[in-house]
């Protein structure tokens, strides 16, 4: 019961900060929605992460402005694959093996970094009318969005390792404390 209660703290907590980040000024695409969406498929259940990370996205597009439809969409559905990429994680996060601990969060923004940046491009380039129907065109949303993906992969890096870690560190503690009532009760 108490993890429930912690896991439920540090989702609110990871949750405003993303919010927050998002509205600091901050470089284009600099959010941290995919290291949460991460964090919350790693971590939460697989009814509850979904609806927790759609409801932040939900909210900061509601704060922030919402745009064409048909963009968001796929933007959503993007965030709900970070969710499910987290959800192949987890199982590596009890790992004794530390190389497999810490790559797997790695390999999972990497992923879900390159996946965001090619779909969501894909749609501003198949919806929008920026670019020109043709591979040329694919080709030209991609380049154009080249820092768009460093911005949005430095901060799932700089969220996903924030979040692991101090998920970490509090079910380290939570051990410690139960290890403590453990003796006490014995």
């Amino acid at each position: 019961m108490q993890r429930k209660i912690w896991l439920l703290v540090g989702a609110v907590l990871f949750a405003l900060i993303v919010l927050v980040v998002r509205c600091e000024p901050h470089p284009p695409n600099f959010a941290l929605v995919g290291a949460f969406a991460l964090w919350a498929g790693a971590y939460l259940g697989r009814r509850v992460a979904p609806l927790v990370t759609l409801g932040v996205m939900l909210l900061g597009d509601a704060l922030f402005g919402f745009y064409a439809w048909q963009i968001m969409a796929v933007v959503y559905a993007c965030t709900l694959l970070y969710v499910l990429i987290g959800r192949r994680v987890a199982p590596s996060l009890g790992s004794r093996n530390w190389l497999r601990r810490i790559g797997a969060p790695f390999a999972g923004v990497c992923i879900g970094s390159s996946m965001f940046f090619v779909l969501t491009n894909g749609a501003v380039w198949m919806f929008g009318n920026m670019y020109p129907k043709s591979a040329a065109g694919f080709a030209e949303s991609l380049i154009a969005g080249l820092p768009f993906w460093r911005n949005g992969f430095l901060a799932d890096m700089i969220g996903t390792a924030g979040f692991f870690i101090a998920s970490a560190i509090l079910a380290a503690i939570l051990r410690i404390r139960v290890r403590r009532a453990e003796r006490v009760l014995a």
